[in-house]
């Protein structure tokens, strides 16, 4: 594939090679993630090589797509809407997800005291890579703590499913804004040399 404009550019496949003049950070999140979780189109059963990497990165990607996604909105009205326009999770879904977002990329922590839609509740996450679990579960509700259970296969799926129901928004010449701010977002260019 060539790349010819920031669309293009944002939505580089992985499995494409770098560009000589650099490539923007998703595609290099992208690459980076390839390594810990295998291939993006892998259907079935990888063990990652480092589950709360892959973890980060994936959330930090979602966190990237939210920025393409929606410009206005605070950060967790970003990522909580593109979990669930395009992640097709429920709210309280999303937020769980939002949640530990906050925790590991705030304290790398698998704790959160939420300051949104539960104010002083602290979110607490196990995170797992079986099989037939569900994306994201609660375990237990003590009223000041709620715990979920995460699934990090679940999680990759949802973060490569965004990344592909936002290119069809672009490529079908959707929201203005979703394309002015893809276009923003992908002239920030990381170059690799070998």
């Amino acid at each position: 594939m060539i790349t010819s404009g920031p669309v293009e550019s944002f939505f580089k496949s992985p499995e494409d090679a770098p560009s000589p003049d650099g490539d923007c950070v998703l595609y290099h999140l992208r690459v980076g993630l390839e390594k810990i979780y295998g291939p993006e189109d892998t259907q079935g059963y990888i063990h990652p090589t480092h589950v709360l990497l892959a973890t980060i990165g994936i959330l930090a990607g979602l966190d990237l797509l939210a920025q393409a996604y929606l410009a206005r909105p605070s950060t967790g009205n970003k990522f909580v809407r593109l979990l669930t326009d395009l992640g097709s999770l429920s709210s309280d879904c999303a937020e769980a997800v939002y949640q530990l977002r906050c925790g590991l990329m705030h304290s790398v922590s698998l704790s959160a005291k939420s300051q949104r839609a539960r104010p002083g509740v602290i979110y607490s996450y196990t995170l797992t890579d079986k099989l037939n679990s569900t994306f994201v579960q609660e375990t237990n509700d003590a009223g000041k703590e709620v715990q979920y259970e995460l699934n990090v296969w679940r999680l990759k799926e949802c973060f490569t499913g965004v990344i592909t129901k936002l290119k069809n928004i672009c490529e079908a010449g959707g929201d203005p804004s979703i394309l002015n701010n893809v276009c923003q977002i992908s002239q920030e260019k990381i170059s690799t040399s070998k």
